[in-house]
């Protein structure tokens, strides 16, 4: 006859046990739809790059609709540049100016990843522990899929590198902010539908 100690240990482990597979589960179906959104990528062909500015000195804002990310290394130390270069690669990114660019299917630019301490920098000897991910609204066709695909690519992403995934103030990605986000989203889709509303700034 088991003791109540020995049920414990035992549900304790099958509760451990359902965890992983739940992780696993998850990591494994947004790669699948990662890959099928960039299934049909020709890395020859000719990509639809946009001319997204993260600088705030040179951009201007009426020109853009920005939803900036950041990708924090956990502990604090700088990302393992190999690593981020051969995921990265693995996940049909293409650089571009010192910008990882991520495309979906139709070779139109997602969004696009940086080094925060020096923006449009990233080579294999660059030091930093934090990447910023930025996604132009209003030069999407289609602002609430590509939102949704930089969430699951960059999740992704985080779990691979060990990294937290926060807004531009450092403020960790809720689900009331992912809300916000896809909420931003539609507004803009809106507005290129019908260029007559007026956004107010995120």
């Amino acid at each position: 006859m088991l003791t109540n100690i020995q049920i414990l240990l035992i549900g304790i482990g099958f509760s451990i046990s359902l965890s992983v597979i739940y992780f696993f589960l998850k990591t494994r179906i947004n790669r699948k739809e990662i890959f099928e959104n960039t299934g049909n990528l020709d890395l020859n062909a000719e990509l639809k790059q946009g001319s997204l500015n993260l600088d705030p000195d040179e951009s201007d804002p009426s020109d853009q609709e920005l939803i900036i990310m950041q990708l924090h290394s956990i502990d604090g130390s700088n990302f393992d540049m190999e690593q981020v270069f051969d995921l990265l690669a693995n996940l049909k990114f293409k650089v571009a100016d010192g910008f990882f660019v991520f495309y979906n299917h139709s070779l139109e630019e997602v969004f696009r990843l940086a080094n925060k301490i020096h923006p449009g920098t990233l080579e294999k000897n660059t030091q930093t522990n934090t990447l910023i991910a930025a996604i132009d609204l209003l030069k999407s066709a289609d602002p609430i899929s590509s939102l949704e695909l930089m969430i699951k690519t960059l999740s992704l992403v985080s779990e691979s590198l060990e990294a937290n995934i926060t807004d531009i103030k450092s403020n960790p990605l809720s689900k009331q902010m992912i809300e916000h986000f896809r909420t931003y989203a539609s507004r803009v889709l809106q507005e290129k539908s019908y260029p007559a509303n007026k956004l107010n700034p995120l």
